[in-house]
């Protein structure tokens, strides 16, 4: 019994045992997957406190650090395995401990969150200031007591400095504005007023409370505040620093202020703030501008200075009393006196006895009209010779109006007034001669007509009769024949009838009745038809039928040179077609153009006989139509061939009876047995020169054009000069010209001006203008103002001169088309051109 009791106390304790043993086992593998789980736990906590910048601890109730990351280790400077464990008093020190940390500390352990700044000094780092917070830490919850003290330290000695860098900045920024010569403004992105600086407020005279916050509109009048919010939009568009010379107006007046904008800035690169300095610089602008004129003055007059002493004349100006102010070197070496000496003796005092009084009087009057002036008078050289001069000057006005003197020049004129003197012996000898050789011209192509003439009456009453005999012969005495001989009688007819037909042609060649039978339209239509039948040259024609010239040797001439045109339409075109135009020209005389289409005459080729057969060639033809009051040219046709223009008076000239060459000549002339006619003279058509007006306000190109239209005096005339539109309206009325060369831009009242005016007062008086530029703008401006034409001052003499005679209604020769030029002269600019005539 006792033995089954013990193996059953021996089972139930195997039983106990066994399952003590499984218990132990499982508590065993249980505490080793929690131990396992935390770790791995804590190993993700400490990766993550490692990860923050800022230094981080658990501190217990006994003041050890339980847990610190890598940042708490690096300030500490020591190993983390060194630091957890220890005493806050060991890692920081024990006085930093007691007197700052565990005050702190104990606040926190008591359930409190403390936060504070304190400066540490780190064995890493150095000294630092940190941002320290401890917050309590509750295992339990429930419990009022912390079991431990988080612990955050960041540190902020970076922050702190730029904080007090901002501070100490902003201070300066504001001590600099407000000490600044510039105002200083800022506004914000909706142009509100945010900050003014005292010279701000002295310059508006205004406090920068009573604007803060205001708009532009506000502050200012409309007109400036639009320019200045015109400013501030365009830095929010582009924002970009701008600088900007505006009027600001103040209580004080308008003042001239240099604005700087610039954009402030944020971190997305948007517009926070405009500032702008603004600089017065009214005092400054005034004081430069005053220097700027200054230094233009004395460069003006040293450059004045240097020109007037380069000019081969001789210039001086004097004061509105006549005393001489300054005299150029060529005046000064030319009568060997300086200008203090002229300002003493005068100008008077050089001047020849005999012409004094008369200079002393048109200096006067000059003076008390002060208008400018011109004459012509005798002064002694530095060798003592008396020189003819001729002198002019203009007035001089300040900007105010008022009369300060006048500005002159002189040159020497001896040799012109002796080559005038000779040159006008020599044109009286050359006049007379060359009428002398008009009337043998005339008397040549008298007798060319008188032999052409006899010549046709030998054919027509001699020959041709001869002819036609011989042929009534010869059929007669074929009848009589055998038919063995008919054909020999057929052939001698043929050329019996040839030779007829040949002393037709000859006939009506040397002298065409119907030239002189019937009006000289009729004359042009038979060449044509002529043409046609002997050349199968077909010649159309546009005809005046009432265009005639009265003299018949004229009338012969111009028809040879028509007939011989064709004939190198013929020869030498390569067409067979031509054109004959016969068309008034001006009130007296006829213009006829026979043109082609053919290959052109060449620049080598206008001396040659117009065709084989035509005993006139170019020069020729161009020397006897002048000589009869006509003219012939000989040029490309401007659609192509060749163009030949015949101009000649409709009347015949005659010579006025002063003129008249030896009675013998015209005895001699008036013998001859030709059939009646009027005498062509060399001389053109007797007229009323054309008066013109210069206007011009620089002297030497006045004296240059007055030279020069002083050599065509036979048909034009200068009858005055102006240097300024004002003086021009004057000089018109006083004067009426014919025609004014006007200048585009003068002082006082510019030549558009002057234009208009005249043309409204004057409308038949005809205003050329002139100019050194070619805008095109200008010349349409003068046209509108009523010029009739604009012409460069650089254009070629003979252009100019064609210029005159057109406008003035001469034409001494054809004007050609000039390749761009303002007016077409060519000879369609009036009539059809070639390539719009009917064939």
């Amino acid at each position: 019994m006792k033995l089954v009791e013990l193996n059953a106390g021996l089972i139930l304790l195997a039983s106990v045992c066994g399952g003590l043993i499984i218990l132990l086992v499982a508590a065993l593998l249980l505490g080793r997957y929690w131990r396992r789980t935390l770790q791995q736990r804590l190993g993700v906590y400490t990766s993550i406190i490692d990860t923050s910048p800022d230094a981080l601890a658990l501190v217990g109730p006994d003041y050890r650090y339980r847990i610190i990351n890598q940042a708490f280790a690096q300030r500490a400077g020591q190993p983390r395995e060194a630091i957890i464990g220890r005493l806050v008093p060991d890692v920081i020190g024990e006085q930093a401990f007691n007197d700052l940390i565990k005050p702190k500390l104990d606040q926190a352990l008591g359930g409190n969150l403390v936060r504070y700044n304190a400066w540490f000094d780190l064995p890493a780092t150095g000294r630092r200031l940190v941002l320290v917070t401890y917050a309590p830490y509750h295992q339990d919850p429930g419990r009022a007591d912390a079991d431990g003290v988080l612990l955050c330290s960041h540190d902020i000695t970076d922050l702190r400095r730029i904080e007090q860098e901002q501070f100490t900045a902003k201070h300066a920024l504001q001590a600099l504005l407000d000490n600044s010569p510039m105002m200083a403004c800022i506004k914000d992105p909706e142009l509100r007023i945010l900050s003014l600086n005292k010279r701000g407020e002295e310059l508006l005279n205004i406090c920068a409370d009573e604007v803060i916050g205001q708009r532009t509109e506000d502050v200012f009048p409309a007109q400036a505040a639009a320019k200045i919010a015109e400013h501030d939009r365009r830095i929010l568009q582009t924002k970009e620093p701008q600088t900007t010379e505006d009027l600001l107006p103040t209580p004080n007046g308008e003042r001239v202020m240099m604005s700087t904008r610039f954009p402030w800035l944020d971190s997305n690169h948007n517009v926070s703030a405009i500032c702008t300095l603004s600089l017065d610089v009214t005092e400054l602008q005034a004081g430069r501008e005053a220097q700027r004129q200054a230094a233009a003055l004395r460069e003006s007059e040293r450059r004045f200075r240097v020109m007037a002493d380069g000019l081969p004349t001789m210039n001086w100006l004097i004061d509105a009393e006549g005393r001489v102010e300054y005299v150029n070197r060529g005046f000064a070496e030319y009568f060997g006196v300086t200008t203090a000496q002229m300002a003493i003796i005068g100008c008077c005092a050089l001047v020849h006895p005999e012409d004094l009084s008369r200079v002393q009087a048109r200096m006067a009057s000059a003076l008390k009209e002060r208008q400018a002036f011109q004459l012509e008078c005798r002064a002694r050289r530095a060798d003592q010779h008396w020189r003819w001069l001729e002198c002019s000057a203009n007035p001089l006005f300040e900007d105010d109006g008022r009369f300060v003197g006048f500005v002159g020049s002189a040159r020497d004129i001896e040799q012109r007034k002796q080559a005038d003197k000779a040159l006008h012996q020599s044109q009286k000898q050359l006049k007379e001669h060359a009428y002398q050789l008009g009337l043998l011209a005339q008397e040549l192509t008298r007798a060319e007509q008188r032999e052409r003439m006899r010549l046709a009456q030998v054919l027509h009453d001699h020959l041709q009769q001869l002819l036609v005999g011989a042929m009534m012969a010869t059929a007669r005495l074929k009848r009589h024949l055998e038919d063995s001989g008919s054909q020999e009688f057929a052939k001698l007819q043929n050329l019996l009838d040839e030779a007829i037909g040949a002393s037709r042609n000859l006939m009506s060649d040397l002298w065409p009745q119907i030239l002189y039978e019937s009006s000289f339209s009729d004359a042009l239509n038979w060449l044509a038809q002529s043409m046609r039948k002997r050349y199968e040259l077909e010649v159309s024609l546009d005809l005046e039928p009432s265009l005639s010239p009265e003299d018949e040797m004229l009338r012969g001439l111009l028809f040879e040179c028509a007939r011989e045109a064709l004939f190198n339409v013929i020869k030498h075109a390569g067409v067979l077609e031509a054109r004959i135009e016969l068309l008034k020209r001006g009130e007296r005389a006829l213009r006829i153009m026979i043109s082609d289409r053919g290959k052109g005459l060449g620049a080598s080729e206008s001396e040659r006989p117009l065709a084989s057969g035509c005993h006139l060639g170019l020069t020729s033809m161009r020397e006897r139509m002048r000589l009869l009051g006509g003219s012939a040219t000989v040029t490309e046709n401007p659609g192509g061939g060749t163009l030949v223009i015949l101009d000649a008076p409709l009347e015949t000239p005659q010579r006025p009876q002063e003129d008249q060459p030896q009675q013998a000549v015209l005895e001699q002339v008036e013998s001859a047995p030709l059939t009646p006619t009027c005498r062509l003279s060399l001389d053109p058509l007797p007229i009323k020169p054309v008066t013109v007006l210069l206007v011009d306000d620089h002297v030497v190109l006045r004296d240059a054009l007055s030279s020069l239209l002083a050599e065509e005096k036979h048909w034009l005339q200068v009858i005055g000069e102006a240097s300024n539109g004002r003086e021009a309206i004057e000089k018109v009325g006083q004067l009426k010209p014919d025609i004014v060369l006007m200048d585009f831009a003068m002082p006082e009242m510019n030549g558009l001006e002057a234009t208009r005016i005249i043309h409204h007062r004057w409308p038949s008086i005809r205003v050329i203008g002139l100019s050194l530029h070619q805008e095109t703008d200008r010349g349409g401006a003068m046209i509108e103002a009523g010029a009739v034409d604009y012409i460069n001052k650089t254009i070629v003499t003979h252009e100019l001169l064609d210029k005159l005679r057109l406008h003035a209604g001469i034409d001494s020769k054809p004007l050609l088309a000039q390749p761009g030029g303002g007016i077409d002269s060519s000879p369609f600019g009036q009539h059809k051109s070639p390539s719009s005539m009917k064939h």
